[in-house]
């Protein structure tokens, strides 16, 4: 099992760049980083390209808001979830 699950220390934005040059995809990413709004719409985007067809990807800290939006992820991920609308299946928004 311990073959099957990568961690990797990195700056996200590099990490995810480097899957996607090496063509690696995954079944399953779960995406937790920093609480910016464009940081996380970054890596939705960029996690989205590696996610096999059929995959699940699991976003933390959804309900996360702050006064600013340009400090909470929540207002990134709906506009993901709003560019993305007919590509995926919501399997649960808590």
């Amino acid at each position: 099992m311990e073959d099957r699950i990568t961690g990797i220390k990195d700056n996200s934005t590099n990490a995810l760049l480097n899957f996607i040059r090496a063509n690696k995809t995954f079944d399953f990413i779960y995406v937790d980083g920093s609480h910016l709004l464009l940081d996380c719409y970054s890596d939705l985007v960029l996690s989205w390209d590696i996610l096999e067809s059929g995959g699940i990807m699991a976003i933390d800290d959804y309900l996360y808001k702050q006064e600013s939006i340009l400090d909470s992820p929540f207002e990134a991920v709906n506009h993901f979830l709003k560019v993305y609308q007919g590509k995926y299946k919501l399997l649960n928004k808590t």
